[in-house]
């Protein structure tokens, strides 16, 4: 009943139903029933636990990015991003909200980042806000893409632009649909006159978004203090979801993070400096230590200065899932934990 919300360090929580989605991520992730499982192979003799964390973050923080969209005089679309992917697959949902926003097929999009001498600026991938700020900045430019083009279906027809509408690769004169231009003969259009060229550069202002969610862990913890997290569960509001795959691949890769953070990674030093100096010292999770995972989004398109409505995921399951795993720990072993990474002898 409070959100918006402003903190004593004057820090905004402008939206989200925190106690809603606890409440139904419960349900949602099946918990009581993963705890009578637990508490039924318990008595069999076996060390095993659940454990739930709930999380809300900061995401999408930063004071501006940088969009720019051109149509070249084919009709196919250059978007050039401040967004540098490096893994995230972001280039392809930035695409997806450009194909969206233009009504224009995806193939016919190419995404530049990261080149310097082409890309005029960029405030930077942190945070979790590509999606956020630089989608939202090729979303705008292509609104604005598209508004040009409308002026160009305009003269092309001899009507006023108000009179023009574009639905699904045409520009059509509402008051007699029959007269109507295609995108292609628009875009060649763009290229002569006193004018030639159809593009927008955007420097959006930044905002911040609040990502939260729900996540359960189940483990097992053999004789030998070996912990094996077997399931993992989320339920996530990160506001609109651009491409389900990429989303649910961000909490998979995060919660296999996670895994490592609660019970292998660790830097261990001494005065002569690091200990762990290769991967045979270093633990990290293989595939074989990657637990079942299963992730859910509850999607409200979140409102702020970013209009596609998403927030961030990139670090959703590494921030709540090392609490969830070490709950569901203490809950096989019935000790509490206060140390990450958890070692057999911490168990034994």
């Amino acid at each position: 009943d409070e959100v918006p919300y402003t903190n004593v360090f004057g820090l905004k929580y402008d939206s989200g139903d925190y106690i809603s989605l606890l409440r139904s991520g419960v349900n949602k992730l099946g918990y009581y029933d993963m705890r009578k499982y637990a508490e039924e192979e318990r008595k069999k003799g076996r060390k095993v636990g659940v454990g739930m964390a709930f999380y809300l973050e900061i995401s999408g923080f930063g004071p501006w990015e940088y969009g720019e969209v051109r149509v070249d005089e084919n009709g196919d679309v250059i978007v050039i991003t401040g967004g540098t992917p490096h893994g995230q697959g972001t280039e392809t949902a930035i695409a997806q909200l450009v194909s969206d926003a233009l009504q224009v097929d995806i193939s016919r999009i190419r995404i530049v980042w990261g080149d310097t001498e082409i890309v005029a600026s960029s405030m930077g991938t942190y945070g979790s806000r590509t999606i956020s700020a630089a989608g939202s900045a090729a979303q705008v430019a292509a609104s604005q893409v598209l508004e040009k083009m409308k002026k160009v279906a305009a003269r092309i027809m001899k009507v006023d632009v108000e009179e023009v509408e574009y639905r699904e690769g045409e520009f059509i004169n509402k008051k007699d649909e029959r007269l109507k231009v295609s995108w292609d003969d628009v875009a060649k259009a763009g290229y002569t006159g006193t004018d030639p060229g159809i593009y927008a550069q955007v420097t959006l202002q930044g905002d911040v978004t609040f990502p939260y969610g729900v996540h359960v862990a189940l483990v097992e913890v053999d004789d030998y203090g070996i912990v094996r997290v077997k399931e993992y569960k989320a339920y996530d509001d990160i506001g609109n979801v651009i491409n389900p795959a990429l989303a649910e691949g961000q909490i998979m890769g995060g919660t296999v993070q996670a895994v490592g953070q609660a019970i292998y990674e660790e830097a261990i030093i001494n005065d002569d400096g690091g200990l762990a100096v290769t991967y045979a010292d270093y633990f990290i999770p293989t595939p074989v230590e990657v637990p079942q995972i299963t992730s859910f989004f509850a999607e409200k398109p979140h409102v702020s200065a970013y209009p596609v409505g998403s927030k961030g995921v990139g670090e959703a399951a590494l921030i709540v899932g090392p609490a969830a795993i070490v709950r569901a720990i203490e809950n096989a072993v019935n000790k509490p934990i206060n140390k990450t990474p958890v070692r057999p002898e911490d168990l034994i």
